[in-house]
């Protein structure tokens, strides 16, 4: 078998790995590896020995970063961090924080975090009363 080429089994590894988590997403958008290469503007190499688990070192937050926009997942889920792809938002009201505090007897706690907030969040231009 000297001078032979083993094919890795893509099968057995794990699904947390960055390796199978950019190739299932190549995949999924039927890429080939040379495509997304371009999409990101990195060696075709690269991508191959990223997803073939020749190399865990994704090298630069630049690429992982470039992987995850192009990907729509998070830079945690392509690192293995986390199961989930793309955490919900949430907007306050589903969360019943400020209908909470405005009712719980401290309004003035509740006006004092939104005129906090609001000079954090807002230049002296743009604020508003």
């Amino acid at each position: 078998m000297e001078g032979a080429t083993l094919k890795k089994n893509y099968d057995e590894e794990p699904e947390n790995t960055t390796s199978y988590r950019v190739r299932s997403l190549r995949q999924d958008r039927r890429w080939s590896q040379k495509g997304l290469a371009d999409k990101i503007f990195v060696a075709h190499s690269q991508i191959s020995r990223l997803e073939s688990g020749e190399t865990t070192n994704i090298g630069s937050s630049l690429l992982v970063v470039s992987l995850a926009k192009i990907f729509h997942v998070s830079t945690d889920y392509l690192l293995g961090l986390t199961p989930i792809s793309v955490p919900k938002s949430y907007d306050i009201s589903e969360l019943g924080l400020a209908k909470g505090l405005a009712s719980s007897g401290h309004p003035s706690i509740f006006s004092q975090m939104v005129h906090t907030l609001k000079k954090l969040c807002f230049p002296m231009s743009v604020r508003f009363s």
